[in-house]
């Protein structure tokens, strides 16, 4: 009975330790270098920047499902050793580190909820969006219209004259403009080529804005990583002077 305790409580701190290890590398590694990838991208709404999003909505699912097992099984080994433990063996660091472990997942969850959740909402619809953008192009590239065949120069006369050849429509059309269509100041003309522009600006003071707000709340990922780190990595640390005093000292 006591190797099984010791054999728990060995697999409980190696579990402790990678709680610890996945939180360390996702706030000093993983998270930052997400950041400097969406920094980079000059359009939020580029097929690459949808697939740097898709890399954190990714992240986001694969850390968290990490953390809460490691956190899960780590309650479970630390707390099965502390109820089989004789009288002796009971010792407080078993409990403190199996608190410790989903009290640093609680952490973690209170302070970046919120923003996982504004994260995974606003890349999928930008996901969808682009997607959606890229459809349509390719669909108006498939339906244009084929181009126009050349203007066959019709036979000349028997004469040999070149001067009934044929005329240019673009000249007819020309000739028979009239003045209120080619004036260069009229207001109608003048707001089709001012809107464009209006345009264009929103749509990139737009993409700047959901850009910042991505990087503030991958800010407050980072952050809440490095809290539960903080716990977890204490907990892992009584959890190793325990053992060790389990081993040499008791």
């Amino acid at each position: 009975m006591g190797t099984c305790i010791t054999v728990i409580k060995v697999v409980g701190a190696s579990s402790l330790g990678l709680l610890s290890g996945n939180l360390a590398f996702q706030s000093y590694k993983r998270v930052p270098e997400l950041i400097r990838q969406l920094n980079n991208q000059v359009s939020i709404s580029s097929t690459q920047a949808v697939s740097v999003l898709r890399a954190v909505t990714n992240n986001i699912y694969i850390s968290t499902a990490a953390n809460v097992l490691f956190a899960s099984l780590t309650t479970y080994l630390f707390s099965t050793a502390y109820k089989y433990s004789p009288p002796s063996g009971r010792h407080p660091y078993l409990l403190y580190c199996a608190v410790g472990a989903p009290l640093a997942l609680a952490s973690y969850v209170l302070q970046a909820k919120s923003a996982d959740v504004k994260i995974v909402k606003r890349a999928g619809l930008q996901q969808k969006h682009v997607e959606g953008q890229v459809a349509s192009k390719s669909d108006a590239a498939t339906t244009a219209p084929a181009p126009a065949p050349a203007p066959v120069q019709a036979n000349e006369d028997s004469d040999g004259s070149l001067g009934k050849s044929y005329i240019h429509v673009s000249d007819s059309s020309s000739s028979s403009s009239t003045p209120s269509t080619t004036s260069p100041n009229s207001p109608q003309q003048q707001a089709t080529d001012i809107h464009p522009t209006t345009s264009a600006i929103e749509q990139e003071v737009e993409e700047a804005l959901s850009k910042k707000e991505y990087i503030n709340n991958l800010e407050t990922v980072k952050k809440s990583y490095k809290t539960a780190f903080t716990i977890s990595s204490a907990a892992f640390v009584v959890s190793a002077i325990g053992l060790v005093g389990d081993f040499f000292f008791i």
